[in-house]
């Protein structure tokens, strides 16, 4: 018995917070079983996400024409690592702030940021708080 492929123009609603129209076909990555979407873009192309069959609210198959027209409307939008906000005064240790992440912090800088702060912990106050 040949094994059916699922290859369809889809409306689908992620955990039933987000719409996302696309051509919808199976998808195998690291061993895990997921749903591979290629959403059209306003100015031409495909905007590809993955998605877990285990988070998909619902799904409605439709027509490529009817997918299309109405993907103009859900665009989803990628984040990049550097459209992250920087948290304030940090600093990368190389001098190129524009690719620093600020998960990126060693501990010699958290231990001289903590220097900063004397007195100012809430280790030297006593129990009842004065």
């Amino acid at each position: 018995m040949e094994k059916e492929i699922f290859d369809e123009w889809v409306i689908i609603e992620v955990f039933g917070h987000r719409r996302l129209v696309g051509h919808a076909t199976e998808a195998t990555i690291l061993g895990g079983a997921l749903l591979r979407l290629d959403i059209p873009k306003k100015e031409g192309g495909f905007i590809t996400q993955f998605i877990g069959p285990s988070s998909i609210f619902s799904m409605t198959p439709t027509t490529e024409a009817i997918a299309r027209a109405v993907a103009i409307n859900y665009q989803p939008e990628p984040v990049n690592r550097w459209e992250l906000p920087q948290l304030q005064g940090s600093h990368s240790p190389d001098g190129l702030d524009e690719e620093w992440c600020p998960g990126d912090i060693n501990e010699s800088e958290l231990d001289e940021d903590n220097a900063d702060d004397e007195g100012g912990s809430m280790e030297n106050e006593d129990e009842d708080g004065d």
